[in-house]
This record gives structure tokens, C-alpha cells and sequence, in this order.
């Protein structure tokens, strides 16, 4: 099938974002800034600097006469008065989009704004007519802050500046739509692996791969948000594909989409009506061990399932699993009214489009949408083939009903309602330390969407962990080039030890 149509609107915002405040504004002003601390005269856009590298010498021997200038002095034929007012208009548009994703992304920025926006004067001590120590050192920083900002206007109002961004942006920009139009217009259809279905519940349904029924099973949970093929992605990017070739029985849940009834669900129904009877039918076929084994959002339902089906679990998997969202880093900062906003218009909805879930996706880095579509055309063809088949599951989202919307968008990651022990299934609080069987934790170091800070606080609360920390992202981690040696053979090898110990 061609690429889905429907994710351009939000690849064309996406674009637009990049072209006011990305690569083409951000590394350029951004370097600046950094530089401005020791001289607070330097201009670090790439085309002044090469003009910039003649040697001054030589410049005073040609033209003895003729004084240096500094590069925001240098003379320019003068704009017409149309032309004044597109480049201030483009350039006021710039600076706002910047200054906004600057107050999100470095708070020097933010206190430079307020700084210049207040205007506060310090404030004195109570009992002494000169400001205290600590009032000066904010005092200083404040126009520490002034200054570093006031540095930034003039490097984004330079006419040099100005056009240079526009030069570069267009460029990126224009070779950004080539690689999403070459993406696009390919027709790739994913062919999963050969299964047969044992069980079915609504929309769900269990898929059996093949395997001895005496040899371990390993029990695949995916997340709710993207379809499950990212386990079976083509024939030498198989997860469930190698684990059957390796001796093992696999079996998938599929969750489907939502249905009449599961549009009603939050995450404890799916765990209680469906995880926990899909299990309860692999006990009735199969005579060996069975081993849990979750994938990011996934994994905090396999870990429900371990804890109320502990004495049938042989051992638990949890592959990039969140599950401390406190940490700065694991959640975008927003207000408390902002916060209540978003639930509510969550809770407008029957369920959650997917391209809800992929914007937010998207904002963790906005920044990599641009340099990988950029990157496409010199892929080579293997590489190509893996972009294409990663990039659609990522756009075959699968929509969410709006109770568990709410759960994994707020309340976790706002509220952190699992690391604060609220989560319920059954009546049974949820607790990682309450794990009685083996576990196998795999967080990744370069994980973006599931940071180290949210998922290593799992091996600290399940009494028996083994924790690894692969190098690799948290999607690479399952179908990346180094997966089969860094995910794949470390999760065989740990279950073939339980299993003939």
C-alpha cells in the first residue's frame, strides 16, 4: 500500500516548524549565543564567517585607506520600503515562533523575556539600605540574562542573518518534501509471519507462530497506541520470527482497535477482560513454561499480569517499560490548567485519533522529522526499505478509547499515578515489588520516548531483576541493525538459563 495520505497535514506542520525554528534558525543563532559569552562581537552564521576569515593585514595593505568593519556594519544597498517591511515581518514571525520553543526547550531564555518584560527592580534587605548578597548575585544574572538576550535580537535582526536563514531553510526544507515525497509515493504492504489464531475477545485476538507446546512460550504484549507488527516487522527484523526459530513457542496479542465495548475501557478493563482470560487459554494449551515479555506500554500491562497471575508466570520481560514518569525529562512541563484543558477534551472524544499520539511522538524531537526525511534519497536500498517499513507502523497508529487516553497522557505522566501505587486492576493496587518471579528489565540508553529515569526505577522496586542497558533507542532496540545481538540473543539466552536451571 502507498504511504498513508492522511499523516501529510501533520508532516506539512511539522515541516513548518522546522522552517521557522529548527536547523536553519536554531544551530545558527544557537551557536552565536554560546560564543557570545566570551565575545560578545561574534557573529557565528556560516556565511559571514567565511567572509570573515580574510586576513586583516592583507585587507589594510589593499585598502590602507579603508576602515574595518565590524560584520554589523558593513554597508548593504538599502532595502526599499516594501522590502523593510517583509524582512521585518518575516523576521518578527521568526523570532516569536523561536522565542516560544526557546522558553519550552532552555529557561535562560524564558527569564531573559520576563527580565525584559517586568523590568522589576531588585529589592532591598529588610535590615540594610544595600542589597543583600543573594539579591545581587539575581540581580546580576538578571542582567546577565538581558544581555545575552539583547545579543540575540541583534544577531536575528542582521540582514546578512536574515538571509542566510531563509537560504538555508529553504534548502533543508525543499530537500525534506523530495525525501517525504520519494517516501510517499512508495507502496509497501507488511507481510507478517505465518500464525493462526487460538483465541478471540472482541477486538482482540491471541496469534499462535508455532512451536512445541512442551518448549518455553514467551507471551508477546504490545502497546495499546501503535499496531503490534513492530515485533514481526519483515522477515530479518523479526523479533517473534528469530525467538521461534530459536526452540521457543510465540504467541501475540493483537489488541485490535476499539470496539463498542472496548471504547468503554480504561487500562485496567484491558488488562482484567482481555489479558488476563488470553492468558488464562495459553495455560490451557500449553504444557511448558510461559514467559511474559511487554514492549514499552506493554510492559506495564505484562507487569499487571505477572502480579495477579504470579504463581502461573515464569518469568517477566519488560522491554523499555515506563513506570516513574517524576523526572523532568518524562513529560512536557504544562500548567495545572492547562493540564485540566487537555483531559477534558480528551474525555470530549468516544476515542483518540492516532494522530494525536504521533504529534506528540513528534514533539519529543521535532528536530529528527526534518533530518531524517532529509536523509531519505541517499539511503542506500536496504536502508530505504528499513526507513519505509519503521516509518509506516509508525503512522499506522491505532486510536485509543478516551479513559485509557487519559490514563497513559495525564495521569501517568502528570499525576504518576503508577509510581504513586493509585493504579488499580481488580481491586489489587499494582506494585512492583509484589513480583515473585524472575525479571528481565532492557532500558535503553538512548531511549527517547522512555528515558532511563523513567524506566530503571522498576529494578530498584522488583525483588528479582536483571537489569541491561543496551545502547540503542527505543525502537531500534527491537528491529534496529543491532537488535538480534543487543535485545534479541541477551532475552534467549536469560530465558534458556531459568529454563535449565
Amino acid at each position: 500500500m502507498t504511504q498513508p495520505i492522511d499523516t501529510l497535514p501533520l508532516h506539512l506542520g511539522l515541516m513548518m516548524m522546522n522552517w521557522l525554528s529548527s536547523q536553519s534558525v536554531w544551530h545558527i543563532a544557537k551557536n552565536d549565543l554560546q560564543h557570545s559569552k566570551t565575545d560578545s562581537t561574534s557573529i557565528s552564521d556560516p556565511l559571514l564567517h567565511r567572509k570573515n576569515q580574510r586576513n586583516p593585514r592583507k585587507e589594510n595593505q589593499k585598502n590602507p585607506e579603508k576602515p574595518q568593519l565590524h560584520p554589523q556594519q558593513k554597508r548593504s544597498r538599502p532595502l526599499k520600503p516594501q522590502e523593510q517591511k517583509q524582512v521585518a515581518r518575516s523576521a518578527s514571525e521568526a523570532l516569536e515562533s523561536l522565542q516560544k520553543l526557546e522558553a519550552l526547550l532552555d529557561p535562560r531564555y524564558a527569564a531573559a523575556t520576563t527580565t525584559l518584560q517586568t523590568g522589576q527592580p531588585t529589592t532591598r534587605s529588610p535590615r540594610s539600605k544595600k542589597p543583600s548578597l543573594e539579591q545581587k548575585t539575581k540581580a546580576n544574572q538578571k542582567n546577565s540574562d538581558s544581555e545575552l538576550f539583547r545579543h540575540y535580537l541583534d544577531v536575528m535582526d542582521h540582514p546578512e542573518m536574515l538571509d542566510a536563514i531563509r537560504q538555508e531553510s529553504y534548502h533543508r526544507a525543499n530537500e525534506m518534501l523530495r525525501g517525504l515525497e520519494q517516501f510517499q509515493s512508495v507502496d509497501w504492504t507488511h507481510r507478517p509471519s505465518p500464525a493462526r489464531e487460538i483465541w478471540r475477545s472482541g477486538a482482540a485476538t491471541l496469534l499462535d507462530f508455532g512451536g512445541d507446546s512442551a518448549a518455553p512460550a514467551i507471551f508477546c504484549i504490545p502497546s495499546l497506541i501503535n499496531k503490534p507488527y513492530i515485533l514481526d516487522l519483515y522477515p530479518r527484523r523479526s523479533l517473534i520470527k528469530h525467538f521461534e526459530s530459536s526452540g521457543f513457542r510465540v504467541l501475540l496479542l493483537d489488541w485490535g482497535e476499539p470496539g463498542t465495548l472496548e471504547k468503554r475501557y480504561d487500562c485496567a478493563d484491558y488488562v482484567q477482560q482481555i489479558l488476563v482470560p488470553a492468558f488464562r487459554h495459553i495455560r490451557s494449551v500449553h504444557e511448558g513454561p510461559i514467559y511474559l515479555m511487554g514492549y514499552c506500554m506493554g510492559g506495564i500491562f505484562a507487569l499487571a499480569l505477572a502480579q495477579l497471575e504470579s504463581f502461573y508466570t515464569d518469568g517477566l520481560i519488560l522491554l523499555a517499560t515506563p513506570w516513574d514518569f517524576q523526572s523532568d525529562q518524562a513529560a512536557l512541563a504544562l500548567d495545572e490548567e492547562t493540564i485540566a484543558a487537555y483531559e477534558t477534551l480528551i474525555l470530549d472524544q468516544d476515542v483518540l485519533p492516532p494522530v494525536w499520539i504521533q504529534t506528540l511522538f513528534h514533539m519529543i524531537n521535532p528536530w529528527h522529522f526534518q533530518e531524517k526525511f532529509q536523509r531519505f534519497p541517499y539511503m542506500s536500498r536496504d536502508e530505504k526499505r528499513h526507513f519505509i517499513a519503521v516509518e509506516s507502523w509508525v503512522n499506522d497508529g491505532v486510536p485509543l478509547s478516551r479513559h485509557v487516553a487519559r490514563e497513559c497522557l495525564v495521569d501517568w505522566p502528570y499525576k504518576n499515578t503508577l509510581a504513586e501505587g493509585k493504579w488499580r486492576v481488580g481491586g489489587w493496587r499494582i506494585d512492583p515489588a509484589r513480583i515473585t518471579c524472575p525479571t528481565l528489565i532492557m532500558a535503553p540508553t538512548e531511549d527517547r520516548i522512555v528515558p532511563l529515569q523513567s524506566s530503571l526505577p522498576l529494578a530498584d522496586l522488583i525483588p528479582k531483576v536483571t537489569c541491561l542497558k543496551p545502547q540503542t533507542g527505543h525502537v531500534s532496540m527491537v528491529v534496529g541493525k543491532k537488535a538480534p545481538a543487543i535485545c534479541w540473543k541477551p532475552v534467549l539466552e536469560w530465558i534458556s538459563a531459568l529454563h535449565n536451571s
